[in-house]
């Protein structure tokens, strides 16, 4: 139909813990209630509560629908600094991050929508998080960021502006109708060509009871936190936060760029109830005319109509004027039908999102479009006896049912009223299902090029494909073409190759595993890639045999220039290659007449092919007759003139009498020469310097066999290469004047791509090449291929490809520079699947940085696009500490303190000064969660701060006071543990008073929980910080102390031994990957790790809690007791002297201390950490461990 809308992409986060489309369609099919109680970091709900609806300033509910983790929120993605994302309104990050997601769900690259005309249009009508950081009382701590952080328009505007939107982008609050009302105002502006695409949404957090307050006094609010939508005992809504973001196009360009198309829109409206009974009382004449409109325009019946997704806030007003609404336009149709029309509201599972809930409904009602499924109506038992009777005949659906349809498409209306009056309603169409054909492919084999901005996203983005591929029924090829074509590449990048999933599978495990994690490629400056042509004796039968079967452009080329050769060669070179109908092929293609065209057509072929995928040289070598292809492939001649000069070239060459021969020796020239005599044979020539430790020798085959005894002698390698003449050698000179001629025939151009030549080794112009006397000169002088790597390498080149039957110039290359980090990928090897090497020498490209030409690789681009795994974005806490409700946090008036701007240390968090007394403090929250690894530190199932916390907090202090000082750690005493919750953020400080020669401190926290004015801090661990001169550290040299160890223990047996005594370490604090320990165990020495997902964060710490703690697990085995069935956890630290940081691994050697008295029932310990390179970082004498 003219003017239909389709939607192409959703991205969403509800209660319930729903962060995806797919997980929503979990919570409503399975029919889960994600209401709760109001989290205690929101606020304290005793505090505002009361079931008497008459107590000022009181609620009438402890319920809510809630988003996780509302705090959180990928700043360094956006591009965001710490400091403006912590007075960025949370609704405005939660839109950010579902707009990606909806972008990508609909398979568009974000960056291929700058400057365009899309828009973006937003429900929103909350401002809490604005609120409560903009109170007047703060105005000291405000900056410009609280404004453009927190302002309503900036909804909209911080989307358009990431993105480079530059379509309408406007935000909508017409209360709960309000992402409705955005969705109608966007699909004009798509129907009038105002945007060609269109973000549409809406948004809801909830963080000021305030507003719950208000809306209970309205009488809006269910005291039972429920929305039992049209029942019986309805008795109000229950609030909840919500995002949703559709991605809308036009239907036809859907269509035309293969879009996958979840449904239709066929019609939108917008009215007003007018001057109704109140100005917030819903008006059913109003609501049925406004559906009776849409549906006039979308030209459907209500028959059509099988499906009502309500508004259904289950108020008591409001329910049964909807009902009525809905019975009189669409039910009594269906009724006349012998039909029950189903009629549900998505409230009943994630409570009212407020200006998101319209969009909450559409999104509900796309997934049950796609399922044909109808989800339950929860909290339904009987009809509200207000409804009238008439009415009843709908059907409010109590459990999930098939949606039937009597014609050939399912059609729903959708409705979203507002309490300021403005209703809106949409009629959704199923989209068509289209058939699943295996898209046109040139790719090589199937490829999964994944990327991310950084390691531990990349890291978790392969985790989500592992885990996607392991219950997909996708054919791989769609899989591996949706994820190459329609996601951002980003710096940080791996490729993968397999024929099916389960090898593709392998290859993702493998990646997980893999202990280091991988480093980043510039996107703005690729690496340089050089082009290596390989020379003659590479090449044989069947070379390339499965590439010309099933790539068309190697097969083309080849044919070209099988054509091209028929002439000169009086035969077809690809069927001598094939050797099929040549008994003696493999001979033949030794024979140089027809060798150097083979090697020429072949490599020739390859370099279109790599072209063709959007691979090319930034500098090109060649090695003797490969020199040939790629002056070629450079523009020094055509390929028509490069063809007949090396077939002529090869003609002359065989025509020259036998008795020459070559010999590679595994020595440089100047070692061969002094060997025998100073000086070579005049017969012999040296034809190639192939490596500092290869020289190739040519020339008369009598002289050539006595020589080579005497170097065998000398204890030089050598060994004979099967060639019919002696290249490179005076036996050439006789052909010289004849290719002289040949050459004086070619027509000379000038190089697009730089060369290094063979002659020089130096890179050479066009001038210089474009001349006879040049390439007689290539054919008699020795070949410089070391001196050319070494040219190659001067020139900055991080990527060699070696084009050619098989792998010979890289490893002659990795010889000529043993120190280089360079990649070196081959095209083709002999015994292994064409297609294959090809495929992994191009996702090492990939992975290095190269971008392939992804829509030659995939031509056909209008192929439907499947679901895939989206971003996983890698989350940190951002949240004002001033915005918070007045009695949800009490802390020290703003004027006391001067904190940093952004957070110090992951630990220590925010930096202040007490303008009374002088004294430094640091002030965090933390909790089980914060950081995200805490969790994994449990005792007796309580997460508990752990000790090796206290010593990095003192550590980075002592840094932070006067970081050009030495200083040590002493007497550090553990005194009450910090038990964390996995809700509440709990506030930490760090107090630091000078003294005259020491800085003492003391780490205490208090509860969210508390209600008084002047919370309880519980002090948790002293400590002083001694500054002194910098000393060499005197610590056992780690190489003498591993020669002791014998005995080694299992890591797993270690961990189910402690996890026994109710030390339960998840897979955070399982850093122990070695152990050792003497026979009277009062030694020990371990080897630990970060895991995989906290080695990007070593950087931010002096000794990570992770590897400290791992230290503190191998002291269990080291303090003499042998007692190994208890719980112990440190208590105590006599001194700390830190060296360096410890990066992500460590050796730890633990001794008995020499302080231990007789009968000691806990022994100190001193521990001594080391890099793997065996560099002291750090020592800790006298660490004491006790009993739990």
């Amino acid at each position: 139909m003219r003017n239909s809308l389709a939607i192409v992409g959703i991205g969403c986060r509800f209660p319930g813990g729903v962060d995806s489309p797919e997980s929503f369609w979990q919570l409503l099919s399975r029919q889960v209630d994600a209401i709760s109680e109001i989290p205690a970091n929101r606020w304290q709900a005793d505090r505002f509560y009361s079931t008497d609806t008459e107590t000022p300033g009181k609620m009438v509910t402890r319920w809510g629908g809630f988003l996780d983790q509302v705090d959180q929120f990928d700043a360094q993605f956006f591009r965001i600094s710490p400091r403006e994302a912590t007075e960025l309104d949370p609704q405005q990050r939660l839109l950010l991050e579902v707009s990606w997601e909806a972008l990508e769900h609909a398979g568009i690259v974000p960056e291929q929508l700058r400057g365009s005309r899309t828009g973006v249009f937003i429900g929103a009508c909350s401002t809490d998080y604005f609120k409560l950081r903009t109170k007047l009382e703060l105005c000291d701590t405000f900056n410009g960021y609280s404004y453009t952080g927190g302002r309503p328009s900036l909804l909209a505007g911080r989307v358009a502006y990431t993105f480079d939107f530059q379509g309408p982008a406007m935000v909508v609050d017409t209360a709960c109708s309000s992402s409705l009302v955005a969705l109608h105002l966007a699909c004009q502006a798509l129907n009038t060509r105002e945007a060609d695409a269109a973000l549409v949404g809406g948004v809801n957090v909830l963080l000021d009871p305030g507003v719950f307050i208000l809306a209970s006094k309205l009488g809006t609010q269910s005291p039972a936190g429920r929305c039992k939508a049209f029942d019986e005992q309805a008795n109000g809504f229950v609030r909840s936060e919500g995002c949703g973001m559709l991605v809308l196009k036009r239907l036809e360009d859907a269509l035309q760029d293969g879009s996958q198309i979840l449904a239709v829109v066929r019609g939108t409206g917008v009215n007003q109830d007018g001057n109704s009974s109140s100005i917030t009382a819903p008006d059913a004449q109003a609501q049925a005319t406004l559906m009776r409109q849409v549906l006039a325009n979308t030209e459907l019946s209500p028959t059509d109509i099988t499906y009502v997704e309500a508004h259904g806030t289950g108020t008591p007003v409001g329910d049964p004027v909807e009902f009525s609404s809905i019975w009189e336009v669409f039910g009594q149709s269906h009724q006349a039908h012998g039909n029950q029309l189903p009629v549900g509201s998505v409230k009943t599972n994630i409570g009212h999102c407020e200006a998101a809930s319209g969009i909450a409904s559409v999104i509900k009602t796309v997934l049950a479009l796609q399922h044909r499924e109808i989800p339950a109506n929860l909290h339904f038992q009987r009809l509200n006896p207000t409804i009238p009777a008439e009415a009843a005949n709908m059907l409010v659906p109590t459990s999930t049912m098939p949606w039937t349809t009597p014609g050939s498409k399912r059609y729903a209306a959708i409705n979203s009223f507002g309490f300021s009056g403005t209703n809106a309603h949409l009629v959704l169409e199923e989209a068509e299902r289209r058939e699943r054909s295996l898209p046109e492919q040139t790719v090589p084999a199937p490829m999964l090029c994944l990327s991310a901005p950084s390691a531990p996203a990349l890291i978790a983005q392969v985790q989500r494909y592992q885990e996607y591929l392991s219950v997909s029924q996708v054919p791989l090829e769609m899989i591996c073409q949706t994820a190459n074509t329609r996601r951002t590449h980003f710096r940080y990048r791996q490729g993968f190759t397999g024929h099916t999933v389960e090898q593709l599978q392998q290859s993702l495990s493998s990646f997980i595993a893999v202990a280091d994690p991988p480093e980043a490629t510039s996107s703005q400056q690729p690496p340089k890639v050089a082009f290596l042509f390989t020379g003659q004796g590479s090449q044989s039968v069947q070379m390339g045999q499965q590439l010309l079967a099933s790539n068309a452009v190697f097969r083309e080329t080849m044919e070209m220039c099988d054509r091209l050769l028929r002439s000169h060669l009086g035969e077809s070179l690809l069927e001598l290659i094939d050797g099929s109908n040549y008994p003696d092929a493999e001979h033949q293609l030794q024979q140089t007449a027809l060798a150097q065209p083979a090697i020429f057509a072949l490599e020739y072929a390859l370099y279109q092919t790599w072209r063709s995928w959007g691979v090319t040289p930034d500098i090109v070598l060649g090695h003797s007759v490969g020199e040939y292809v790629a002056a070629c492939v450079s523009g020094l001649f055509s390929l028509e003139q490069g063809l007949a000069l090396i077939a002529t070239r090869g003609q002359l060459m065989q025509a020259l009498p036998a008795g020459g021969g070559m010999a590679a020796v595994a020595a440089p020239p100047a070692t061969i020469e002094a060997v025998l005599g100073g000086r070579l044979p005049e017969t012999i020539s040296v034809a190639a310097i192939n490596a500092p430790d290869q020289t190739v020798l040519s020339g008369d085959e009598e002289t050539l066999q006595g020589i080579l005894p005497i170097l065998e002698q000398q204890e030089m390698t050598v060994r004979r290469l099967p060639v019919s003449h002696g290249f490179h050698s005076a036996l050439l000179e006789p052909m010289l004047e004849p290719l002289r001629q040949a050459l004086e025939q070619v027509d000379f151009g000038s190089l697009h791509i730089p060369l290094v030549s063979n002659l020089t080794g130096q890179q050479m112009t066009a001038q210089a090449m474009g001349q006879p006397d040049y390439w007689l000169a290539h054919t008699r002088q020795a070949v410089q291929f070391e001196t050319s790597m070494h040219t190659l390498e001067a020139a900055g080149t991080q990527l060699f490809v070696e084009i050619g039957p098989r792998p010979t110039l890289i490893n002659l290359g990795q010889r000529c520079l043993p120190d280089s980090s360079a990649t070196w990928l081959m095209s083709l090897r002999p015994g292994f699947n064409d297609t294959q090497m090809m495929a992994e020498s191009l996702v090492h490209l990939y992975s290095q940085g190269i971008d392939p030409d992804w829509r030659a690789l995939y031509p056909d681009q209008s192929f439907p696009m499947i679901d895939l795994p989206t971003y996983p974005f890698q989350r940190k806490r951002y949240w004002s500490e001033f915005a918070y409700p007045a009695t949800s946090l009490t802390s020290q008036p703003a004027a006391a303190i001067a904190l940093t701007e952004s957070p110090v240390h992951p630990l220590l968090g925010y930096r202040g000064q007490v303008e009374l007394n002088g004294q430094t403090y640091f002030q965090n929250h933390l909790s089980a969660q914060t950081p995200p690894y805490f969790v994994d530190h449990q005792v007796d199932d309580a997460v508990i701060m752990p000790g090796a916390v206290y010593v990095e907090m003192a550590i980075a202090a002592g840094s932070q006071l006067a970081p050009e000082l030495s200083f040590t750690v002493s007497n550090l005493h553990l005194k009450v543990p910090i038990a964390l919750s996995t809700e509440l953020p709990r506030p930490v400080q760090m107090l630091l008073t000078p003294q005259e020669d020491r800085i003492e401190f003391a780490i205490a926290s208090t509860d969210f929980a508390s209600t008084t004015s002047s919370p309880n801090w519980i002090q948790h661990a002293t400590g002083e910080i001694i500054f002194e001169k910098k000393s060499h550290p005197s610590v056992p040299l780690l190489e003498e102390m591993r020669p002791r160890f014998q005995e080694t223990l299992d890591r797993q047996s270690i961990y189910a031994e402690m996890e026994q005594t109710g030390l339960k370490y998840g897979p955070s604090f399982q850093g122990v990957q070695e152990l050792w320990v003497t026979a009277s165990q009062t030694e020990a020495l371990g080897r630990i790790c970060l895991p995989s997902n906290l080695r990007a964060d070593a950087v931010n710490y002096f000794l990570h809690p992770v590897l400290l703690d791992g230290c503190s697990q191998v002291s269990r085995w080291a303090d003499g007791s042998n007692i190994h069935a208890v719980s112990k956890v440190p208590f105590f630290y006599e001194s700390v002297e830190i060296y360096g940081k410890a990066g992500d691994q460590i050796w730890c050697y633990v001794r008995k201390s020499d302080a231990v008295q007789a009968g000691d029932r806990n022994p100190p310990v001193d521990i001594f950490i080391y890099d793997l390179n065996g560099t002291p970082i750090a020592s800790i004498l006298g660490a004491l461990s006790d009993h739990i």
